[in-house]
């Protein structure tokens, strides 16, 4: 089942604050020296979505009927960001030794700005992927790898772009009523955190 895509509109009042988080397991339990384990070969992100006095009738139903809809943090849904970005080494998926077709992790990708890799081996468009614009779902960019190179069974699929980011997350459980409130003079902010693929 197609997931929702968070609403567009309305956009957040100001800067939509953005996170990236790895996570490293340190240990001095073999001896002294420290010993690091990375736990994450991809960083979580998170957005916070800052939001002044929303008009209540339209804009805050919107977001509330949006929330209530996924029911808070149980149903994920993309989240496209609000402006385009250079992204490096993002995940795609993984090979299945046979024909695969690929959702990028971008909307609108600039021209000659992205690079396919298997396994950390630039592939070549036309020859190993077909780029399709908009022909993934919610309208994201696609590559389809062309027969005779296909990725192999279990290899790493990487991306290079600038776009505007998809992301699959989820809001909190928790929605206030007081949020949007003009009485209130203060602002609110949405917590966005990005789920597993």
């Amino acid at each position: 089942m197609p997931l929702d895509t968070y609403p567009i509109t309305p956009v957040p009042s100001f800067d939509v604050l953005y996170s990236e988080e790895f996570k490293t397991i340190v240990s001095t339990f073999l001896g002294a020296n420290e010993q690091r384990q990375s736990t994450m070969r991809f960083p979580k992100r998170t957005r916070a979505l800052p939001y002044d006095v929303l008009d209540i009738s339209t804009e805050w139903y919107l977001i509330r009927d949006f929330y209530r809809k996924n029911r808070g943090g149980w149903i994920a849904f993309w989240f496209l960001d609000f402006d385009q970005r250079k992204i490096t080494d993002e995940y795609m998926g993984r090979g299945t030794g046979a024909a695969l077709t690929l959702d990028l992790h971008s909307k609108t990708t600039v021209a000659a700005s992205y690079a396919i890799y298997e396994d950390s081996v630039l592939q070549v468009e036309n020859t190993d992927y077909t780029f399709v614009s908009g022909g993934g779902e919610a309208g994201v960019d696609r590559i389809t790898w062309i027969a005779g190179h296909y990725p192999a069974l279990g290899a790493l699929i990487t991306s290079d772009f600038k776009g505007y980011l998809r992301m699959k997350m989820v809001m909190g459980d928790k929605f206030s009523g007081r949020w949007f409130s003009p009485k209130y003079d203060k602002l609110e902010i949405i917590p966005l955190r990005e789920v597993q693929w």
